[in-house]
């Protein structure tokens, strides 16, 4: 059964997995670890691409995600 998204559900879900996917090429970057493999993140980028793909005006909420799950998944106290 296919289940209709909402335009708006969409987009917000494509502007957070872009910001999940980013965050952990970054950091896969800068500690040189292999934190997702190609398949997840080819995984990703279909979800991405079943949602609608990603759109240049979603770019505005993007980093706000970003710093939002870093500040959830990373902060200590």
């Amino acid at each position: 059964m296919t289940r209709q998204v909402d335009a708006e559900a969409a987009a917000d879900a494509i502007i957070i997995l872009t910001a999940l996917r980013r965050m952990c090429q970054e950091r896969q970057a800068r500690y040189n670890l292999p934190f997702l493999t190609e398949g997840e993140y080819e995984t990703l980028d279909a979800a991405i691409d079943g949602l609608g793909g990603f759109q240049p005006n979603y770019s505005y909420g993007v980093p706000d995600w970003t710093g939002s799950l870093k500040a959830a998944l990373y902060r200590t106290s």
